[in-house]
């Protein structure tokens, strides 16, 4: 076989899911150039959008949408690209008319980013169906470490569990159920293969037969197919993938009867169960579309769109901005500076006026994306400003969704990034120092003789997972620390840990231990709260009285036992502690230094003894911290211009 050389150029289009932000595209051509690839041979495209091109062009005289096609010419249609994969729900909704056989798109809307997929499902079952048969009668927290879990024991048992999901998926399909209440009068057990052995601590862990029913796996797809509530809670809503749909078509501002047609995509759009939830929300006047391979399309897509762009040079399906961007303002309202619906490349900067007060030293714009007004960052501009001093704003999108920003002001233009640029959750200062604390732990499980880990990692990870609150992870890595070296003692830390995960029995067993070790003012305090719970009173009041003789100053104890005597009745001290008590916090509010944990007794012993005004001060003290703790001062916010043809408005 005669070889033949690659083109000198080769041109790239890479899919992504359409919710993927500024951050998510920029590290994507960041990984793409650093493998090697010209970047600015690169072009992404939104998943469903590729998915779409892929059907348009399956659509031939004689086959199947022959005949949606041919209607196009008469009027355009929407049509809503259902993406269903492994771990994102992207629903794209896109207006196609064709005209002097041309195809003629526009994309009206994008959902937002939900990390829901065929693997939350796999997840589910995992640990509602599998886990209990691998552990039994016992509980698995009371077996394994919250990190024994999700390292070894839930990745296991996940992979089965997403056999047993397809095999589900192909009887229901056998049998033409299409509803969750069918499963349960057709049930069937389905029988997966081996897992294990899973070894941890020396242990082996194993499960012969794997098994789940239909009804079972009904239970499993319930929340995923839940009807929309409108006051349902947040979690709620974002388990089912009917709210992902119903986002994407009320951004593109459809009427009830909007949508023509859904194309489904994606992997795990072959659960029937998933299909019929969608088909039935939308109304059996819909035309539902399930191509044949529902896996591929996306790639052909792609390639289509990379003949296109890099070939014709046009583009098919125009992007657009999925989410609104806003800045705040003085008067705590949010002015839009690029609105959802934008189109990407913008055809030119959208200039925003606002005005500065008050000989401001400074000026901050902090910029927000979406419905849920996550912070993007804060631009602070530095100048001697004078009142009603005006500053524009010009910001622009380019072809792959990142943002540039350039400010004028009286000192000067300048280009300005963002702190904290588009992300899909806000990601805090704590935040990011625990992501880094984890990355290097598992560095150095790694790197270390037999994986273990050195002292400095696991406390790294201890202290910012209790300065991110993830209270059971900083519990465990000091239990961890204290099997490294034996010599250390943190007792008292992993009992308070362990009951502020709402562990109480581990809690309880750690005051036994801290106590044992050291009986002092916390201690005392931390084992009397547990037999407190065990009903052993009596020791209870000695372990307090305990707590007291150590320390008489000791605020926790104070407020727990003076609202016990007081409760009890009878007993006039509980009154006299509670008033100690209040005094103490008094000096700690006047002074800047109370505690959140002293905060929250503070308010239950001025409620106690009806102090409103305190009450008052403490709200606003809460009040002043908060804003301590802002990204940004207020006071050096700016005032919007009215200027409507400079400015795209508020999202609908």
């Amino acid at each position: 076989m005669q070889s033949k050389k690659l083109p000198s150029r080769i041109y790239y289009s890479v899919s992504v899911p359409a919710s993927f932000e500024a951050n998510q595209r920029q590290d994507l051509i960041k990984a793409i150039s650093n493998s090697g690839i010209d970047g600015s041979e690169v072009t992404l495209i939104d998943e469903p959008n590729a998915a779409f091109l892929s059907h348009l062009f399956s659509m031939e005289k004689g086959r199947a949408g022959a005949s949606f096609l041919d209607g196009m010419t008469e009027r355009a249609r929407e049509i809503a690209v259902f993406d269903f994969g492994a771990g994102t729900c992207d629903i794209s909704i896109l207006k196609i008319a064709i005209q002097d056989g041309l195809v003629s798109s526009q994309n009206l809307a994008i959902s937002e980013f939900m990390a829901l997929g065929g693997r939350d499902i796999d997840r589910a079952i995992a640990i509602k169906v599998l886990l209990p048969q691998l552990c039994g009668d016992s509980k698995p927290e009371n077996i394994f470490s919250t990190e024994e879990l999700n390292v070894l024991v839930i990745p296991r048992l996940t992979a089965q569990a997403e056999r047993l999901k397809i095999q589900c998926s192909k009887l229901i399909n056998q049998k033409g159920l299409r509803k969750v209440e069918d499963l349960a009068r057709n049930d069937k057990t389905i029988v997966g293969k081996k897992i294990g052995p899973i070894l941890i601590k020396k242990k082996s862990w194993q499960l012969d037969k794997p098994i789940i029913t239909l009804s079972q796996f009904g239970e499993i797809m319930e929340p995923f197919l839940a009807p929309i509530k409108k006051y349902s809670i947040e979690k709620e809503k974002k388990l089912s993938v009917l709210n992902a749909l119903q986002g994407a078509i009320d951004k593109a501002d459809l009427s009830d009867n909007g949508l023509d047609m859904v194309l489904f995509i994606g992997g795990s759009c072959e659960n029937p169960l998933i299909r019929e939830a969608i088909q039935s929300y939308v109304g059996r006047f819909v035309e539902c579309v399930t191509p044949r391979d529902l896996r591929s399309h996306v790639s052909q897509g792609s390639a289509v769109n990379s003949l296109f762009v890099h070939g014709l040079g046009a583009e098919l399906i125009k992007p657009i901005l999925p989410e609104t961007i806003s800045i705040l303002t003085k008067d705590k309202e949010f002015k839009s500076v690029l609105r959802s619906g934008t189109p990407v490349p913008s055809e030119a900067p959208i200039i925003t006026e606002f005005y500065v007060e008050d000989d401001q030293e400074y000026a901050e714009l902090p910029f927000y994306v979406g419905s849920q007004r996550k912070e993007l960052g804060v631009v602070k501009i530095k100048g001697r400003f004078k009142s009603n001093d005006k500053i524009k704003v010009s910001c622009k999108i380019n072809h792959d969704k990142l943002l540039d920003i350039s400010v004028d002001s009286p000192g000067g233009e300048s280009r300005a990034e963002l702190m904290n640029p588009f992300a899909n959750e806000p990601q805090s200062p704590v935040h990011l120092n625990y992501l880094k604390a984890i990355a290097a732990l598992n560095k150095s499980r790694l790197e270390g003789e037999k994986r273990r880990p050195s002292k400095i990692a696991v406390q790294g990870a201890a202290i910012a997972a209790k300065n991110a609150k993830r209270w059971r992870e900083a519990a465990e890595f000091y239990e961890n620390l204290e099997q490294l070296d034996s010599s250390l003692d943190h007792g008292t830390n992993i009992c308070y840990y362990f009951a502020m995960a709402g562990d109480n029995k581990k809690s309880d067993k750690w005051a036994e231990i801290a106590f044992d070790r050291k009986p002092d003012t916390t201690s005392a305090y931390n084992l009397a709260l547990a037999h407190q719970k065990d009903g052993n009173i009596s020791r209870y009041e000695e372990l307090m009285l305990k707590s007291l003789e150590l320390d008489s100053e000791n605020t926790a104890t104070l407020c727990a036992y003076g609202h016990y005597l007081l409760e009890k009745g009878g007993d006039s001290s509980g009154l006299k502690k509670i008033n100690k008590v209040f005094e103490i916090f008094i000096k700690e509010l006047d002074s800047g230094e109370l505690s959140d944990n002293d905060y929250s007794r503070f308010r239950r012993t001025a409620n106690t003894l009806g102090k409103k005004s305190v009450l008052k001060k403490l709200d606003e003290y809460k009040l002043s911290k908060e804003k301590t703790n802002s990204s940004f001062d207020e006071e050096n916010l700016v005032i919007p211009i009215d200027n409507d043809e400079k400015n795209l408005g508020e999202e609908n």
